[in-house]
């Protein structure tokens, strides 16, 4: 459903960045989503961020009203996280998107908080999605299971030795996959890009690099040095 890595080396500052996110599109939309991806310039700017819980407990997913309040109507009914793709800011004008649901959710617990629970920015399947599927908690972790106990979804952090490979990765099982697009009679979109880039740190010692540039190759004159020389 969603996925971002970071890969670096130990024998120079270059950096990759890939990321990769699905959408849920109407098929008479599909040749225009397809359209707008070959045409836009940079994709992953044109994208709508997930929606974000603040502090929510394993637990309460996703039973709870606290689980994605920000699609739930004042009864506490949940919809899906329906936003627009490719809203873009030309001519001095907004220009209008394509609707599509975005079926992830993204879970942040600051630390401030609580110095006990250090997870931060967990990405699961959208709380409508949840309940659709009808997905459920087992035993505080973050993974989700269905109605008969097995796994449904994995979440999982990436990391090497000397944090050259860094990222993450969220999955739903396919055949849940299968009958939530089946029921919503949606098409699913993958969209990735990346980026080629230097380490902040290279950045910040070529900025250090060129403030010695004028200590290093430019000499001081005395006014006795100027005259000697005409």
């Amino acid at each position: 459903l969603d996925g971002f890595v970071e890969q670096v080396t130990d024998t120079d500052e270059r950096l990759i960045r890939t990321a990769i996110r699905c959408f849920f599109v109407e098929p008479s939309q599909i040749s225009n989503f397809l359209s707008k991806i070959e045409s836009v310039e940079h994709v992953g700017s044109c994208l709508p961020r997930c929606q974000v819980d603040y502090h929510t407990h394993a637990g309460e997913i996703s039973w709870s009203r606290h689980f994605g309040s920000d699609l739930r109507d004042s009864k506490g009914g949940i919809g899906p996280d329906s936003q627009e793709v490719f809203r873009e800011f030309k001519n001095e004008a907004w220009q209008a998107g394509i609707q599509a649901e975005i079926p992830i959710h993204k879970l942040v617990w600051e630390d401030y908080v609580s110095q006990s629970n250090r997870d931060n920015a967990i990405h699961i399947p959208s709380p409508f999605l949840c309940e659709q599927l009808r997905l459920r908690n087992h035993h505080g972790e973050w993974d989700l299971f269905d109605q008969t106990g097995r796994l449904a979804t994995l979440y999982r952090v990436l990391a090497s030795e000397r944090d050259t490979v860094t990222g993450r990765l969220a999955y739903l099982r396919f055949d849940l996959f299968s009958s939530y697009l089946k029921l919503r009679d949606l098409v699913p979109v993958w969209i990735s890009w990346g980026e080629r880039s230097f380490r902040s740190r290279s950045l910040l010692s070529f900025m250090d690099e060129i403030r010695d540039l004028p200590s290093r190759y430019c000499k001081s004159f005395t006014l006795e040095d100027i005259c000697r020389a005409g």
